[in-house]
């Protein structure tokens, strides 16, 4: 949805998936929401992620876009402008999002109306 202003809504949720992904016996993986008070900061254009899907040095501030915080099922709503924007999970040590887009950047989506909800997904604790 585009409001008077021009921003456009992005809403989400961040899973927490951890446990043993893996085909075959023994896969117990175990997926959930991710609860109240993650950090989801959205980043203008894309980052590059160096195949390392913790990024660990400073965000470029001048390309911040917005930030917000889930709610208690996980949930999350941006207010962007529209264009391209790469959304992280705020986690200790950095910033995660173990998505890529091919050419060495984190998955960035482009910010329009109409934009289906997005998953996030923090997969740190999860073996693949």
């Amino acid at each position: 949805m585009t409001r008077g202003d021009g921003l456009v809504t992005v809403e989400g949720w961040l899973e927490r998936v951890s446990g043993n992904r893996l085909p075959g016996p023994g896969a117990a993986p175990a997926v959930a929401m991710a609860g109240p008070g993650r950090q989801v900061l959205a980043i203008g254009g894309t980052l590059p992620a160096a195949a390392q899907p913790l990024w660990t040095a400073p965000l470029p501030a001048d390309r911040l876009l917005g930030q917000a915080s889930t709610d208690g099922q996980g949930r999350f709503r941006l207010l962007l402008p529209p264009g391209p924007a790469t959304l992280l999970i705020a986690v200790p040590g950095g910033y995660w999002l173990n998505r890529f887009d091919g050419r060495g950047d984190f998955a960035s989506l482009q910010v329009q109306p109409g934009l289906a909800p997005v998953r996030l997904v923090d997969d740190r604790g999860a073996v693949f």
